[in-house]
């Protein structure tokens, strides 16, 4: 409460103070007792009413510039606008959504992975672009959408690359990993145009999942420690991966999921640039599905 209202509040209390004295020493008693029980809920309003009420807006005030001032709002933004586009994902993204709605679709479990694939593209990259430029109007280079450090990357990529490819080799010998991979099982024997076409769609799958998550998130966190938006970023990719999100991956996809969040993020990072992390990411997603898939037409798996 303010000075002035506490100053207020003192001289009515005592203006009704000096009225209930006039009262109980001028008129009949009867009278007297009516009147005083007016003033005295008059006086307990003062109190307990306008003063409680004044207490109660000034807290939620200060409450709310205390959680507002010093912060880095694009970084909440950012968090709430990832929120949002994950949320429309899980519900309204996902292969068993597109099979739901179109039941009749020829080659459904081949379609829905493809539609699947492409919708990242659009709400993660696309949508991610227009509320980069629109809602935090920041460059998109400073979100990662340049060739950044192209020396560091290179790099990276080299000593990354066979690292990746070897862990796409091991996905051979998991019982959970090559009964998923490649999710369209039907792309082992399928035509070369149906084989093209999913491999495209993993593309954009790749480049709007890194811009969400190595892009987004991790430099839009990077001002409280990019270590700590490394690892945030980590952990939410990591969940998603997991029966958490409804997806069911196996275990070992989980598991490493954080490995590969934190060897990405920290890509992303040194590069300044998604797109070192984005071929990494398509390089043992790949490898993947071609080593299961060799394994799988000669009859070793």
């Amino acid at each position: 409460m303010s000075k002035d209202s506490f100053e207020n509040n003192g001289k009515k209390i005592k203006e009704i103070d000096q009225e209930k004295k006039n009262i109980l020493f001028g008129g009949s008693f009867e009278n007297n007792g009516e009147n005083i029980k007016e003033i005295e809920e008059e006086k307990k309003g003062i109190l307990f009413g306008d003063s409680v009420e004044s207490i109660s807006n000034e807290k939620w005030g200060v409450g709310i510039k205390k959680l507002l001032s010093g912060q880095d709002k694009n970084a909440a933004l950012s968090v709430l606008f990832a929120t949002i586009v994950l949320l429309l994902y899980f519900y309204f993204g996902i292969q068993d959504f597109f099979a739901k709605s179109f039941p009749y679709v020829e080659n459904i479990d081949y379609w829905k992975y493809i539609y699947h694939n492409f919708i990242p593209l659009f709400l993660f990259f696309i949508m991610g672009i227009i509320f980069v430029k629109f809602v935090l109007k920041a460059r998109l280079k400073d979100f990662g959408l340049g060739l950044g450090d192209r020396k560091a990357g290179l790099k990276l990529l080299i000593f990354g690359a066979p690292i990746l490819v070897l862990a796409g080799l091991t996905t051979v010998w998991d019982s959970g990993m090559n009964q998923m991979y490649p999710l369209a099982r039907e792309v082992i024997y399928a035509p070369i145009g149906f084989v093209f076409l999913y491999y495209i769609s993993y593309i954009a799958y790749y480049i709007g999942w890194e811009f969400l998550f190595r892009g987004l998130l991790v430099f839009s966190l990077e001002k409280r420690g990019p270590l700590l938006a490394i690892m945030v970023s980590t952990m939410i990719s990591a969940l998603i991966h997991s029966s958490i999100a409804g997806f069911g991956k196996p275990f070992a996809e989980t598991a490493s999921a954080i490995i590969a969040g934190i060897a990405f993020g920290y890509t992303a990072y040194k590069t300044r640039s998604v797109w070192y992390s984005f071929v990494m990411h398509a390089i043992v997603g790949f490898s993947t599905d071609l080593f299961i898939s060799i394994f799988t037409r000669s009859g070793l798996i």
